[in-house]
């Protein structure tokens, strides 16, 4: 299941649009951290604004550090644009540009909306707490979610792209053995109770674990 997840994450960042705008976090990221004298004047002026985030780097392997590197940025954005305009001597003339453009922080705030579900999401499936049903619970919530995201007022070319990307996945997330762990869970039994096809489908599935429960005994 959590392959799935990762999964549709993954291809969601893939995008084009995405990829552009996650590099772009990370340039600013690498090259604050990576000089002393823009670093240093950074937390000054973030200090003297009563910020108290920092900027933090992502892992193109770690889905979720992906969403904190981006909200990073939108933290101390107005600590960037005061150092850009204080200091834009210690910036490169990219950097300058996107701190001077206001489209360019409206679009990563887009961004960071539309994976924060998939992020809140992929933690608490990691929890070693959660069931099968708890799972398919959030892949659900994701199905609510995905048509509320702000994809026509940034790129609907990508908003097609996330849809595609989760319904991919959505026959694996959706199985009769998912239908049947939702129907065990307490929050959910009542809700699904009233749909006679369901009540088929995951009286076969529970007779077939039954089935293989009991095969699997040894003599």
């Amino acid at each position: 299941m959590m392959q799935a997840f990762s999964t549709c994450m993954g291809s969601l960042l893939g995008h084009q649009w995405a990829q552009r705008l996650i590099k772009r976090v990370q340039d600013i990221i690498t090259a604050i951290r990576a000089s002393h004298r823009p670093k240093a004047l950074l937390e000054e002026i973030a200090k003297r604004m009563g910020i108290t985030r920092i900027l933090i780097t992502s892992n193109k392997t770690r889905f979720t550090s992906v969403h904190a590197s981006v909200e990073s940025v939108i933290w101390v954005q107005l600590a960037l644009q005061e150092l850009a305009r204080q200091h834009p001597e210690c910036l490169t003339d990219q950097l300058l540009d996107w701190f001077s453009d206001g489209m360019f922080f409206i679009m990563i705030k887009q961004l960071c909306k539309i994976v924060k579900p998939f992020t809140l999401v992929i933690q608490a499936v990691q929890a070693t707490c959660e069931t099968l049903a708890d799972v398919t619970r959030y892949w659900l919530y994701l199905a609510k979610m995905i048509p509320q995201l702000p994809f026509q007022s940034i790129n609907s070319a990508f908003g097609k792209w996330c849809c595609i990307a989760f319904n991919t996945r959505q026959a694996e997330m959706l199985s009769a053995m998912c239908k049947l762990a939702l129907f065990l869970h307490p929050r959910c039994r009542d809700a699904l109770a009233g749909s006679s096809s369901l009540w088929e489908e995951i009286s076969v599935e529970a007779g077939m674990l039954w089935q293989r429960r009991e095969a699997s005994r040894p003599n």
